[in-house]
């Protein structure tokens, strides 16, 4: 496919959509498809875009959905590749995909005027700098990918505002500070929020908060949580992915914890300080892996595995725990 005679063929067309990720296209090529001003989708993921963006990206002012992961764009700053992509100025664009592309810079405050922005991915890069407050401009957001980066400073509450968001992931970036209620008092779509990694507390304002959303998926590892056990968990209903290990966590687990996740298939609590005996039972069949390890649990397993229903558990492990007693047959 990496022949321009083809995209020269294709130029003249009425073409609206074009996918063609995974062919090898290199930029150069890419010119001559600068007459397709009609294109609304365009798939060139996993091809050879290195260093520049291709001169005819500037006329594509009817895209609604652009995907460039995985190529080598790297040392471009994002600002650069959006003043140099949006060169109509459009404020159409509804999904955009920049995937592993060693992209560098900030995530310029301009991001905001993307208002039909349904999906924003910009993990795996070398993004620096903080998240702009301008991020709670984008109304219609569902999907917010933002991982494996390198930003810091702190959360913006404004994040609390976008009300259709069903995925939230800045996991493995530099964030620090004080995340409150206001970081998700709108966020009733929310299913997904990863957050791991990062260096950032929780600290809510009212004790018996109860969250606007019901979570799928929930991964906050290394925050810091504690000490008290974070009862507002409970109201998750829905969870069957719980990471919550290294946050600080010393108080007891209740007992009846883990019975309020009938879905739940993974769950890490390691690396907490949580006090008292492996009493808690009634744990859902569906739990795959179990992770409790380097906690403050005592007692005898009898309770934890024998009246329960962890018949499903490929992974368990209780290392560095006061276990006492015999191990049961069960």
């Amino acid at each position: 496919m990496n022949s321009s005679s083809i995209f020269q063929e294709l130029s003249s067309s009425n073409l609206i959509s074009l996918d063609i990720g995974g062919c090898g296209i290199s930029s150069s090529v890419l010119d001559s498809l600068q007459n397709l001003t009609n294109l609304i989708s365009l798939d060139l993921s996993d091809d050879q875009l290195t260093k520049r963006i291709p001169k005819s990206l500037g006329n594509f002012c009817n895209l609604r959905e652009i995907d460039l992961s995985f190529n080598n764009i790297g040392n471009i700053s994002l600002t650069y590749f959006l003043e140099s992509f949006f060169e109509c100025k459009s404020p159409a664009l509804e999904s955009l995909s920049l995937i592993g592309n060693h992209i560098t810079g900030i995530i310029p405050h301009s991001i905001g005027n993307l208002s039909f922005l349904r999906t924003l991915y910009l993990t795996d890069n070398q993004i620096s700098g903080p998240i702009p407050y301008s991020i709670g401009k984008l109304s219609s957001l569902e999907a917010l990918g933002i991982s494996y980066n390198r930003l810091d400073g702190s959360l913006p509450d404004s994040l609390g505002q976008l009300s259709k968001l069903i995925l939230l992931d800045f996991s493995h970036n530099l964030l620090t500070g004080v995340v409150t209620e206001a970081h998700f008092i709108k966020l009733v779509s929310l299913k997904d929020l990863e957050g791991s990694t990062n260096k950032l507390i929780l600290r809510l304002q009212v004790a018996n908060w109860i969250p606007p959303f019901q979570l799928e998926h929930l991964s906050m590892r290394n925050w810091v949580l504690g000490p008290q056990f974070p009862l507002w968990l409970q109201s998750q209903k829905d969870l069957s992915y719980l990471d919550i290990s290294n946050t600080d966590i010393s108080s007891p687990l209740p007992e009846s914890f883990v019975r309020s996740f009938s879905n739940l298939r993974y769950l890490n609590m390691s690396n907490n300080h949580i006090r008292g005996p492996l009493t808690f039972s009634g744990n859902p069949a569906t739990l795959v892996f179990i992770d409790i390890s380097s906690n403050g649990f005592r007692g005898s397993l009898h309770p934890f595995l024998c009246s329960s229903g962890v018949t499903s558990t490929s992974f368990l492990n209780l290392e560095n725990i006061h276990l006492s007693g015999d191990l049961p047959e069960c």
